[in-house]
């Protein structure tokens, strides 16, 4: 699918009217979705002084590009014998990155609320990933899109990739594209009210 020009249509609104008249429900749900993230990128300045970078927001458009199919399970399962649940109002995300020797990757995530019930569930497949280490960080970051598309505010996030999670607290620098994606995270996470990344060493993910 090609790409649409503002000036063409004049306005973002004008985008909109055509994919609608044109019946491509696909390129409109982007346009919406991406629109929505500048608003949000807009009161979290206003309202909070945060500065959301361009970058984030074309993660978050990136992320849009191949939308995980997301469903909302029924609540009353409960995982409470084998996973620790997080505190009051606080959504658990559980994700993982499968990798595969063709340089693709698989990505899975759960969500679960204080009770341990499922709130959220998505997989994307198959996602271009030149090592594992690339596919659970890219599985990281669109873990952190879809909760903040889900309107998640305070989230705890558990994974099983001791690399990863010793990359996020040692602040790493560089031009590689595993730290470029790590900053990705650390921009999406401002997204959230309260956000604590956990090691675990046999999680129950999906």
């Amino acid at each position: 699918m090609g790409s649409l020009r503002v000036e063409a249509y004049g306005s973002v609104q004008g985008i909109l009217q055509y994919c609608f008249d044109i019946n491509d429900v696909d390129m409109a749900s982007r346009c919406v979705n991406f629109v929505w993230a500048i608003w949000e990128a807009r009161n979290r300045l206003v309202f909070q002084g945060i500065t959301s970078s361009l970058d984030v927001l074309a993660s978050r458009l990136q992320m849009i590009h191949a939308p995980p199919s997301v469903s909302i399970s029924p609540p009353g399962r409960d995982f409470a014998a084998v996973w620790k649940r997080p505190q009051p109002n606080v959504t658990k995300l559980n994700f993982d990155g499968s990798w595969k020797t063709n340089r693709a990757a698989d990505f899975g995530c759960v969500a679960r609320n204080h009770h341990g019930e499922v709130m959220a569930a998505a997989t994307v497949s198959p996602v271009d990933a030149s090592s594992p280490l690339m596919a659970e960080v890219l599985a990281f970051r669109w873990c952190l899109s879809l909760a903040a598309d889900l309107f998640f505010h305070d989230i705890e996030v558990e994974t099983d990739c001791l690399k990863l999670y010793e990359a996020w607290n040692k602040h790493l620098q560089g031009a590689s594209y595993f730290i470029s994606i790590l900053k990705d995270c650390k921009d999406l996470v401002l997204y959230f009210s309260s956000f604590r990344l956990s090691f675990v060493v046999d999680p129950v993910t999906l």
